[in-house]
């Protein structure tokens, strides 16, 4: 188990429950590979390097460290581990794989380093679009047109290539869709067939002046059926709902 994404390869959202040593319950993510090149000792040559692929590699973001179940790895990779004072040998077939070093508090931690997945912003092989300035505002999650220029102007991310330098479309629809305080309702012919039924409402506020008794909000109550109008003074927004009553 690991909480660090970027080392995992082949990744796949699995979700699965993780019961620590203090009873608390956490969930996994996903699950992948991972690339460990181990440092493994050959005798009086020293030590050399080993890639080894860890496969069913659970990403547990809440994970405080890498956990690696030695049991398991027993049970169903039929290694043989060999544990002394001071390391841990993980052998298969008569080869030592990889080995683990323990420190004073009694932890092991293997010898070596991960290669973690190479990321690029190299997408632009994959797109049918012309590379404009316009695409690499929607690629960046619609970032504001200034900092996707000055982006490109100093060439601060790697991998951008930029195919027309014509202006961006001064109008994104998805963009003013998510700056729109409320999409306007739409209209209706049906009315409620007895009152009571169905009350709009409405509050409004803070005003920039309280009354002389210090109420600074207001909230309307309109019955559909008998279009009755009610409007009740409030001094905050959490005495709304005693007004509906």
């Amino acid at each position: 188990m690991t909480p660090k994404r970027r080392w995992l390869r082949d990744y796949t959202p699995h979700r699965v429950p993780v019961r620590l040593a203090n009873n608390q319950i956490i969930y996994s993510a996903g699950v992948g590979s991972m690339l460990f090149v181990s440092e493994v000792l050959d005798g009086e040559k020293g030590s050399k390097s080993r890639p080894v692929l860890f496969s069913r590699v659970l990403h547990v973001p809440e994970l405080g460290s890498n956990l690696l179940s030695v049991i398991y790895l027993i049970r169903n990779h039929n290694f043989h581990v060999h544990i002394s004072s001071k390391r841990m040998d993980f052998e298969r077939d008569g080869t030592v794989l990889f080995t683990a070093s323990i420190d004073g508090s009694n932890t092991a931690y293997l010898a070596g380093e991960v290669v973690p997945v190479v990321e690029s912003a190299q997408l632009s092989v994959t797109s049918t679009l012309p590379l404009d300035q316009s695409l690499w505002h929607r690629r960046f999650a619609h970032l504001n047109h200034a900092s996707v220029k000055t982006i490109l102007q100093g060439t601060l991310v790697d991998g951008i290539k930029l195919d027309s330098n014509s202006p961006p479309d001064p109008i994104c629809e998805p963009c003013l869709a998510g700056k729109l305080n409320a999409a306007p309702f739409l209209s209706s012919s049906s009315r409620a067939s007895k009152p009571l039924e169905l009350v709009h409402s409405d509050v409004h506020g803070p005003l920039p002046v309280r009354t002389a008794s210090g109420m600074c909000y207001w909230v309307m109550f309109i019955d559909d059926n008998t279009r009755f109008r009610y409007v009740v003074l409030l001094k905050s927004k959490d005495e709304t709902f005693e007004a509906f009553k």
